[in-house]
């Protein structure tokens, strides 16, 4: 092996995959050497198992090393190569699926702020156009929790979204519950509502609004 395939083998380590090194031709290196009895044969193959595996740990890798023909299917350590492969491919398939799901998510996401930003406006409209209609104080408030909750239930923050999270992930459920920071995530009644979106008067506008010449261009909230 060269050091150039020892650097490989550390890049691939340090994003978290594993990588194997295959010796091939070894039937060849067996003939050259004149193994011809099966004794011997299994003694040259772990020679040059032995010299690659301590060529790999002097450049600081250790990974295992397999031993094929170029020629025989079955012979030497194919089979083992292919049993292992076979019983890491799930784990390869979970991991590289893990990779995936930030990139995905990122854009579901964009997908889906997009298609709620113009949920969220036709919403403003209608509790906006609310007022014309004379709609009792009470109603409005019902409404707008009810949109809250909605809200919270497609961004996934209501209870029921963040157990199934919990038991997905494995992390504790007020763990996750502690990482969300919008205030309408949270319990909220009527009056709190109310008071995050109606805009408190400004006592200087009408303190001024009473205060003649100087006071004409303020207006009572």
């Amino acid at each position: 092996y060269k050091h150039i395939h020892s650097s490989l083998a550390k890049i691939i380590a340090s994003e978290g995959k594993q990588s194997f090194f295959v010796r091939n031709k070894i039937d060849v290196d067996m003939e050259a050497q004149g193994g011809n009895q099966l004794k011997l044969k299994e003694k040259l193959q772990e020679q040059i198992r032995k010299r690659c595996v301590e060529a790999l740990k002097n450049d600081g890798v250790d990974c295992p090393v397999f031993l094929v023909s170029s020629f025989i299917a079955e012979a030497y350590d194919l089979p083992l190569l292919r049993e292992e492969l076979r019983k890491q491919a799930s784990e390869w398939k979970m991991k590289a699926l893990r990779r995936t799901i930030p990139t995905v998510f990122s854009q579901l996401v964009r997908l889906k702020s997009k298609v709620l930003m113009k949920d969220v406006w036709e919403k403003t409209l209608q509790v906006g156009l609310s007022s014309v209609d004379d709609l009792k104080e009470t109603v409005v408030e019902e409404w707008l929790l009810a949109i809250i909750a909605s809200f919270c239930i497609d961004f996934g923050l209501n209870e029921t979204s963040i157990m199934n999270t919990a038991q997905c992930t494995g992390k504790a459920a007020h763990l996750l519950q502690e990482q969300i920071q919008s205030r309408f995530a949270q319990p909220m009644n009527s009056t709190e509502v109310l008071n995050l979106i109606v805009k408190s008067p400004s006592w200087k506008g009408w303190a001024w609004s009473y205060v003649p010449y100087w006071g004409q261009g303020s207006n009572v909230e």
